[in-house]
């Protein structure tokens, strides 16, 4: 398999479980990608977050030939640039949802017309800047992980890349489903920690704790409107939905149309692993999941508060993921690494990750002392 994703770690351990090699291409080539993948190859641009699609389209065709690659399995990172997937379709076999499906759910005008046609509510969103900043956030539009994501003046608005959205309360929330085109089964519900901070973004992605307490009222209109929403969308694979919940409301926010990062909190629970299901479903193979939960999983990102260069001695706990190399560049704002915890409740996970964020972050500090 060729893994593409801004973050290809947690994808080519899942296809590893699922007995796939892989080759990827991500924006940070992190140590420990580079034990389980048989290539690793950093492809960012020069934000760091970023593909630099010209570097990629090289990269691929050096180090991963069509000949050789059985299909593609992409994660973040083509939601703002769906043409540049539309290349690699050319190439190579995708397994996953097309481009024009990923315009379709990332534009808010043709995402909230199908969020009308099945009834599902969503706050109000415009794509031009309201006369009061009050209340709103601006979004990049086809952003992904909180990428871009101000309250509403806090940097210009950009009209045709950007809309505003009314900020909703309440807990954010998130649902892997693996949908056929036809119909969605949900995977699992997770709720989202809190923000990151990461590149200077107040919304970035911060990680999730698996197995969220979710209303039965909220999961069986979510179950069912995610059938209706595969159907008239298309979507097929892993995907995403994003969601907000305040006591027995909820708003939808967004469909992340790839396998998403709460993947990695699930893919123990199937004994083939979920990537297995997600190839045999986009190539049109029958399938069945079987799921045996296992403990509340949680992960979280630790951004760094300061620039920093990453030392030769750290060696990290077992409880990391995404380990930078040696002597990288870490600038403020971006990835020290992640961390991983698992326990008996989501009271248990959040305790663990709080403690292991501190850690990573004290040996950041003496790391620049």
């Amino acid at each position: 398999m060729l893994i593409v994703a801004t973050s290809g770690r947690a994808l080519a351990q899942c296809a590893a479980r699922s007995g796939y090699a892989s080759v990827v291409l991500d924006c940070f080539a992190d140590a420990d990608t580079r034990v389980t993948a048989k290539t690793v190859r950093r492809v960012a641009d020069d934000s760091g977050i970023r593909f630099d699609a010209e570097r990629l389209l090289s990269t691929a065709e050096q180090f991963a030939p069509p000949a050789e690659i059985d299909a593609i399995i992409y994660g973040a990172g083509f939601e703002s640039e769906p043409a540049l997937l539309e290349n690699f379709a050319q190439r190579y076999r995708v397994c996953g949802n097309s481009s024009d499906v990923i315009r379709q759910v990332k534009h808010p005008e043709t995402f909230h017309r199908l969020l009308d046609q099945i009834g599902l509510p969503y706050p109000e969103t415009r794509l031009d800047p309201p006369e009061s900043p009050d209340g709103w956030l601006v979004k990049r539009i086809g952003g992904t992980g909180g990428q871009e994501v101000q309250r509403c003046g806090a940097r210009p608005f950009e009209p045709g890349r950007d809309c505003v959205q009314k900020a909703a309360p309440g807990v954010v929330c998130s649902a892997l489903f693996l949908a056929d085109k036809r119909r969605g089964q949900i995977i699992g519900f997770s709720e989202a920690l809190p923000p990151g901070n990461g590149a200077g973004w107040p919304f970035a992605y911060g990680g999730a704790v698996s197995r969220v307490e979710v209303s039965p009222e909220i999961r069986a209109e979510l179950s069912s409107k995610v059938n209706q929403l595969v159907a008239l969308a298309g979507l097929v694979g892993l995907n995403g939905i994003d969601f907000v919940v305040d006591r027995d409301a909820f708003w939808v926010l967004e469909v992340n149309p790839r396998p998403t990062a709460t993947l990695e909190l699930y893919d123990p629970d199937f004994a083939d692993g979920l990537l297995a299901a997600h190839v045999a479903v986009c190539l049109g193979e029958p399938i069945r999941l079987e799921q045996v939960w296992g403990p509340v999983r949680g992960h979280a990102i630790v951004f760094a508060p300061t620039g920093f260069r990453v030392p030769p001695y750290w060696q990290p706990e077992s409880w990391c993921s995404d380990i930078p190399c040696p002597d990288v560049p870490i600038a403020p704002g971006m990835p020290i690494c992640s961390v991983r915890a698992t326990g008996s409740s989501r009271a248990d996970v959040f305790a663990k990750l709080s403690g292991y964020r501190a850690a990573v972050l004290a040996s950041h500090d003496e790391a620049i002392a």
